[in-house]
């Protein structure tokens, strides 16, 4: 399955937990990929950390997609599915509760 994770100004400590929590809850025999999408978050502290984080601790499995601009939820899902090469599509909703 490939997860679809979109997200806009999250905390990038939120980020890295769901992230480590999907690796370690779901069987690796059943995840192919994670892709993020990044619907042109506007805190520059976040985007670059991030993506070398994950490039750091998850290697290849998880992607990335930097949106040109603020599409909204459903258009950035949209492009991450497209991304997706997963024969299923789980997609998750990063936000601040």
């Amino acid at each position: 399955m490939s997860i679809v994770i979109v997200f806009f100004d999250e905390y990038l400590s939120m980020l890295k937990r769901t992230l480590h929590s999907i690796v370690n809850r779901t069987p690796r025999g059943l995840l192919q990929e994670i892709i993020m999408v990044n619907d042109n978050s506007t805190l520059p502290e976040l985007y670059e950390p991030l993506t070398n984080y994950c490039e750091n601790n998850f290697g290849k499995l998880v992607r990335f997609r930097e949106m040109k601009e603020r599409s909204g939820m459903i258009k950035a899902r949209l492009e991450g599915a497209h991304m997706a090469n997963g024969e299923i599509l789980v997609f998750f909703q990063a936000q601040i509760f």
